[in-house]
């Protein structure tokens, strides 16, 4: 019997299962690159599994970020990395020794540094990154195997960096998109805080927090420029660094300044150093509508730290808000003195008109009428027709100096004195040197009175008169004769205790005597010539004989409209005209 042949194994199983240990261990490997997202975890991971695989004691990761340049990113185990911070992207697109490296792509700072093979990470035939490792502990070559195999490890590697470097930039994104959702959440609740307010100082206190609050700066100037001249001027001012002095700079710098357009560092501008010693940092031009309105120097952030282009953005939107907060916040200061000064004359309006006569008394024998047209601005005309006595009257017409509302009040001051003083004994001169003294002791010496005042016999048909100081009336009697009636003194409320002159004069069947405002001779037309006293003579001599004295009057003021285009535009109008039938 012949013996037993011992069993053999087939051939190649030893070499299958090394195989088999390999290829689950690089896809054991690949699992782990790819459960992180994280760069560095990955690099870290790519450097140790091959250093610890074949007793490697040193290595580096670069990564390509610059396009044509691979910059380090993680090392192991070198102690002196100078020289070897970037690498120009070499063409190799497979794992190579140095050593046996003659193109002299890889610079020789690299194999000084202990470092003997150099791996490219591929991305459809791009590198995205590249592995350098030291040599084997053992001192023993690399095999073609173990040179393979760390070029499956950068082709594993490939699609775990690019996934984490996509990961990276979308996060980057995303966090930027993060950052500028807050910017514009934090500009539209100061856009809020600055609408809430009109007032400049509450607006720019607004600013102040803002400033604190997102950049940490407590040190800035506002400066708006002025309208009439276009010259620039500190607006508001918060900062212990600031000190007299930059009020001159900025007047010595108007131009310098001028010549800013954009958010600018103050190290790019040599022109304003003397600002740069004061503290300022930036400069933030204003603009609205295109149009630069003033700047915000900014000073230096709490924690010395720079700004960045965000902050830079942030600053010119927040600038160009405040600038168009404090236009709006002047806007509704003016509409707000606007309706004031409407109000006002709306109420002078009504005193001057329950000032003036709501009905012309029927005097017998005598045709009388008086009207008043009140300016835009309310002047202070008045006229007033006084029974004292059954056959006598007093007819009174007065310019009240200044308009609106102190004039209205000096005029009812003037109506009160003058009522009172009818049911005395007092004749016209002293009636008058009375009512001076009154308005003198209640007035500056700025508010004065034109005044005349004429009293009417009805009965004896005469006419005394005292002229204190206004627009001479004029008499025009049946014949044709024109009478100035001038006789008196100064106005009333220049100086005290004065005496006054007064004229008695006849009034025949015809004659016409007409009182009027400076309102009426002083209308100008577009080549700015006045009325003048002429024409009013020359219309009186026309129209007397024929009309009614509120025709006339009515005529008057036509004439003036089409002699001025709008007389009471700067003034009142207010005539009084007596006929006697």
């Amino acid at each position: 019997m012949s013996a037993r042949q011992p069993s053999r194994q087939p051939a190649g199983t030893g070499s299958e299962e090394r195989k088999h240990i390999e290829l689950a261990s690089l896809v054991e490997f690949s699992q782990t690159l790819n459960s992180t997202l994280d760069i560095q975890t990955i690099l870290n991971n790519l450097l140790l599994v091959p250093m610890g695989r074949l007793m490697i004691s040193r290595a580096a990761a670069y990564l390509n970020e610059a396009g044509a340049t691979l910059s380090l990113k993680l090392h192991k185990g070198l102690r002196d990395t100078g020289g070897m911070e970037s690498l120009p992207l070499p063409a190799y697109k497979q794992a190579v020794v140095l050593k046996a490296d003659k193109s002299g792509e890889i610079p020789a700072v690299f194999e000084r540094a202990g470092l003997a093979v150099f791996v490219p990470i591929l991305m459809e035939d791009r590198i995205i990154g590249a592995m350098f490792f030291g040599p084997k502990i053992t001192g023993q070559p690399f095999e073609p195997g173990e040179i393979g195999f760390l070029g499956t490890v950068g082709s594993i590697a490939a699609p775990a960096l690019h996934n984490a470097r996509l990961f990276a930039e979308l996060k980057n994104v995303n966090d930027t998109l993060d950052r500028k959702v807050q910017e514009l959440h934090t500009l539209f609740e100061i856009g809020n805080e600055f609408n809430r307010d009109f007032e400049e100082q509450a607006i720019l206190k607004h600013f102040s927090y803002s400033l604190m609050g997102q950049l940490f700066v407590n040190q800035f100037l506002v400066l708006v420029r002025t309208p009439e001249e276009g010259t620039l001027s500190i607006k508001y001012k918060k900062g212990s660094r600031f000190d007299k002095s930059i009020d001159e700079q900025i007047s010595a710098l108007q131009q310098e300044i001028n010549a800013v357009e954009q958010v600018s560092d103050m190290d790019g501008l040599e022109a304003l150093s003397p600002l740069a010693g004061q503290g300022v940092r930036l400069i933030v031009p204003m603009r609205m509508q295109q149009e630069v309105k003033g700047y915000i120097f900014v000073g230096e952030k709490l924690n010395k730290g720079g700004f960045t282009q965000s902050d830079r953005d942030f600053l010119a939107t927040l600038a160009n808000m405040l600038v168009a907060s404090l236009e709006n916040a002047q806007l509704f200061q003016e509409k707000l003195e606007k309706k004031r000064m409407e109000e006002d004359l709306a109420l002078a309006r009504t005193i001057q008109a329950r000032l003036l006569p709501g009905k012309m008394p029927d005097i017998p024998g005598y045709d009388l009428h008086g009207l008043n047209i009140p300016s835009k601005q309310v002047g202070g005309d008045y006229f007033d027709i006084i029974r004292v006595k059954e056959d006598e009257y007093i007819l009174t017409i007065a310019d009240v100096s200044g308009k609106g509302i102190p004039a209205a009040l000096l005029m009812s001051n003037l109506q009160a004195g003058l009522r009172m003083l009818k049911y005395e004994s007092y004749n016209l001169t002293e009636m008058t040197a009375r009512l001076n003294n009154l308005i003198y002791q209640n007035t500056t010496v700025e508010k004065y009175i034109t005044f005349f005042i004429a009293h009417l016999n009805i009965r004896k048909h005469t006419l005394s008169y005292v002229n204190a100081g206004h627009n001479p009336p004029y008499l025009f009697n049946a014949s044709g004769e024109v009478r100035e009636l001038s006789k008196g003194g100064l106005i009333l409320g220049m100086m005290p205790d004065l005496s006054y002159d007064y004229e008695i004069l006849p009034l025949q069947p015809g004659d016409c005597l007409t009182m009027f405002t400076d309102g009426v001779t002083e209308a100008m037309n577009d080549q700015d010539e006045p009325f003048e006293e002429f024409r009013v003579i020359s219309f009186f001599d026309r129209h007397r004989r024929q009309q009614p004295s509120r025709d006339i009057n009515e005529a008057l003021v036509k004439e003036l409209y089409r002699f001025a285009g709008d007389p009471t535009e700067d003034d009142d109008i207010t005539v009084l005209t007596l006929r006697r039938k």
